[in-house]
């Protein structure tokens, strides 16, 4: 009985100690973290309006800082870099930013990662800083990245690419290389293209549209109608004609987003479509373009056996005024149709909504 006693005290006392230790290891910790903490704040706080009047133009370069042995210092600064290069207003600043990079050694640091390392988080790391840091010197080695196997990398050289106004580099890798591309990559890289503000000269985009894959031929579309290309809309009224539906209604879109047809009737030759979301697509070109003569036939699309074809004829109804509205009322007054009436009234009552609310 005794033993037994002794030897709980005994487990007691190592987990006392062993809990003493955890407060110690962590109070000591939290001390070393607290002293490191303020130690570069007060350092940010002295190189901050050295490093601005610098890269604004006000002052020549304070090499003293850069001297200065210790690689906490040269992190501290590399992180003031990071939010100046943020707010850039001009080539002169990104230029000075790119000295102060060279000389820290960061320009060559980051290409002797980007070229050599074999982990693929260092060399996707490394291509981020670049774009962070404006380092445009650096550009060829990112766009060589674009063909890394790692989907990290070669989408992060992209982003870059993308975010340093090289738009025109991307897409020449897309339609180079659009045949020996797996799907899914190209898929990958022409999403991200499309969430970016992008540059392509139409001439390019017409002189290349005939040869590209399906997939690359929808990308130029979206780029003809994001980039508001009217040149291109000769080539997006020609696509109405292609025998795929898919071409057919990503043209319609593109059509829609740049508010003007050429041919009127081709559009409205869309509300017999057998394919429904034709259907709703050219209620919304008719809408944006301002067809008014399609008011009968959209009337006739209230009785759509889809929701959605009735929903955007309506709203296309609603966007010709005091005509179109009328038609409306006359619908939820009149049509034998109970589905026709719902969504004249829907969509009355919730522009009525849109209106009260401001």
């Amino acid at each position: 009985m005794v033993y037994f006693v002794y030897l709980i005290l005994l487990y007691s006392l190592l987990l006392l100690f062993l809990l003493l230790f955890i407060f110690i290891f962590l109070m000591v910790r939290k001390t070393y973290n607290h002293y490191f903490s303020i130690r570069n704040k007060q350092f940010k706080e002295m190189v901050s309006n050295e490093l601005i009047t610098f890269i604004t133009g006000k002052e020549t370069m304070p090499s003293r800082l850069f001297h200065q042995q210790g690689k906490w210092k040269r992190e501290v600064i590399l992180d003031i870099l990071y939010d100046l290069a943020s707010t850039l207003k001009s080539e002169e600043e990104r230029m000075r930013i790119n000295e102060i990079c060279k000389e820290i050694g960061v320009d060559s640091e980051l290409e002797q990662k980007i070229q050599h390392s074999e982990e693929w988080w260092i060399v996707a790391e490394s291509i981020r800083k670049v774009g962070r840091l404006r380092l445009l010197e650096l550009l060829p080695l990112v766009e060589s990245n674009l063909t890394h196997s790692h989907y990290e990398v070669w989408t992060s050289a992209e982003r870059v690419l993308l975010e340093l106004r090289q738009s025109s580099t991307v897409i020449q890798y897309i339609v180079t290389n659009q045949t020996s591309l797996c799907e899914e990559k190209l898929t990958r890289l022409i999403a991200i293209l499309l969430t970016k503000s992008v540059k392509c000269d139409h001439h390019y985009i017409l002189a290349h549209f005939q040869n590209a894959v399906p997939l690359v031929k929808k990308m130029f579309i979206q780029l003809i109608a994001k980039q508001q290309t009217y040149q291109a809309l000769p080539l997006l009224e020609s696509l109405l004609d292609s025998e795929d539906s898919e071409n057919r209604i990503v043209a319609l879109k593109a059509i829609g987003e740049l508010r003007i047809t050429l041919n009127e009737n081709k559009i409205l030759a869309f509300f017999e479509s057998q394919v429904w979301e034709e259907r709703m697509v050219a209620s919304r070109v008719v809408q944006n373009c301002s067809i008014r003569q399609a008011i009968p036939q959209l009337v006739q699309l209230l009785a759509d056996s889809q929701w959605w074809v009735r929903l955007r004829a309506a709203e296309a109804l609603f966007s010709f005024g005091k005509d179109g509205i009328k038609e409306l009322n006359w619908c939820i007054e009149h049509h034998q149709d109970p589905f026709t009436r719902d969504i004249a009234k829907k969509v009355l009552e919730d522009k009525e909504l849109e209106v009260y609310r401001g």
